[in-house]
């Protein structure tokens, strides 16, 4: 059985793998994170005790209703956990311990009962540096009964706590503002000693007691669904999986949005990989605004296509791929899907363009890119080379089919369309009848700049 905890100050993982062994010990939670974790480590069970809430996005409820649904089982406790599991047992989400309790027999109700301002220390444990409310209302409590306070003394500084920020409820901050409730000085000594040599740390209780629980169901559990995040593109949860889940390395995470801000700003062809990005997209929106549809075969092609231009040839290569990309095989699969509407849409672009095919279009795109004036030089030096060969155009074309045009073409390592020259050549305006005299125009001019070449040399 796999789990995920997240965790910071209320568990450290050395304390956790004392009691869950194989636990997988993440940070605090953030938006997305349970995203990613389904998507990496596919858990069986996870477990949300810290998260960092007041300050980073929060975890979505419907992140955690997800991971209930791909059949994981998730609890919450001491923290953040606690408050997410009261909002959710109706959903599913189980909680644990006595902050959860609290909540759920109404003893305590706001968020900032289990919130803590903490750091990340070097080792990579977290360290409080503010007190949840609920380590003092226990401590106030045990300091009660062993007769430290009265229980007035007690009932005024919780008072006094509850209205400090919860980011500021450190002990210098709290004692320094108990001066202001008229506590003889030896009481307040005596409580300041006791609360730090009797500090109730009930998170930490807590999350140690969930995860006693989650030992004792190893032997016995069974997921009933498989721990992937269904594609569904209605769904805003699909927003953060393809926005917000993390990236990991060594030397730190980011986001796939993070990923992507980094290209559209760094990348030295931004502008022309966004607009071919956006035009893709359109394209297979546009299909299927369309009706159009696509055949296995089809799929099948564009498959084939990306293995040759990555130089992939074996599904192990294309794991490696997969794991190097940050995408899954079911991801992949949808984007040959798009890839196939995209040239569907392109198809049916060109059939009502039968006449005039792509000559304005392409011309069009050498205008924008400042391109057109050297290509215009470049073909009517290329036209002056065809003058008068009218003739030997039709005797090769006698002598010399497009399959055979085809091959020497590629044979040079000249044709654009090495996977399926009929397809690409399509996807340009071209039918095998205007493509076999493009082809052999061009070896016509090749042919005449080699009688030059030579003549200049003889």
């Amino acid at each position: 059985m796999k789990t995920i905890i997240f965790s910071g100050p209320s568990l450290s993982p050395q304390e956790g793998w004392t009691i869950l062994e194989n636990g997988i010990f993440l940070p605090p939670l953030r938006q997305a994170d349970l995203i990613t974790a389904i998507t990496r480590h596919q858990p069986d069970v996870i477990v949300v005790i810290d998260d960092y809430s007041g300050l980073s996005e929060a975890v979505w409820h419907s992140e955690i209703l997800e991971a209930i649904n791909c059949g994981i089982k998730v609890y919450g406790t001491a923290a953040i956990g606690a408050v997410r599991a009261f909002e959710m047992d109706h959903c599913g989400m189980v909680g644990v311990g006595s902050v959860y309790q609290m909540f759920k027999d109404g003893a305590i109700e706001d968020d900032d009962e289990v919130l803590s301002l903490f750091q990340k220390l070097e080792n990579g444990d977290f360290a409080r540096l503010s007190e949840p409310l609920v380590n003092l209302r226990a401590t106030f409590a045990k300091a009660f009964e062993c007769g430290v306070v009265d229980q007035k003394t007690s009932q005024e500084i919780l008072a006094l706590v509850k209205k400090m920020s919860w980011a500021k409820r450190n002990l210098d901050n709290i004692f320094s503002q108990i001066a202001d409730l008229n506590i003889p000085t030896p009481v307040s000594e005596k409580l300041l000693n006791f609360v730090t040599t009797e500090y109730q740390d009930v998170q930490k209780d807590d999350a140690r007691m969930t995860l006693e629980l989650v030992k004792e169901l190893e032997e016995d559990f069974c997921r009933s669904n498989s721990a992937t995040i269904p594609r569904n593109y209605d769904n805003p949860l699909w927003i953060l999986y393809e926005r917000d889940r993390k990236i990991e390395s060594e030397a730190g995470d980011m986001t796939l949005h993070d990923l992507a801000a980094h290209v559209v700003f760094d990348h030295p062809q931004s502008e022309e990989l966004n607009s071919a990005a956006l035009n893709r997209e359109l394209a297979a929106f546009f299909a299927g605004f369309l009706g159009l549809t696509v055949t296995a075969e089809d799929i099948d092609r564009e498959r084939a296509r990306f293995m040759t231009k990555h130089q992939l040839t074996e599904d192990e290569t294309l794991s490696s791929w997969f794991q190097d990309n940050d995408l899954t095989k079911d991801e992949f699969a949808d984007m040959l899907q798009k890839l196939a509407l995209s040239a569907a849409c392109r198809k049916w672009f060109l059939a009502r363009k039968k006449y005039q095919r792509m000559t304005k279009t392409i011309l069009d795109e050498l205008r924008l890119r400042g391109e057109y004036r050297p290509w215009k030089k470049r073909g009517l030096e290329r036209a002056a080379l065809l003058k008068d060969k009218e003739e030997e155009l039709v005797k090769l074309g006698e002598k010399q089919d497009l399959q055979k045009s085809l091959m020497r073409k590629r044979l040079n390592d000249e044709l654009p369309w090495q996977l399926d020259p009929l397809a690409g050549a399509g996807m340009s305006g071209f039918t095998p009848a205007t493509l076999q005299f493009e082809l052999l125009k061009e070896q016509i001019v090749q042919d005449e700049l080699k009688r030059r070449a030579a003549a200049l040399f003889s």
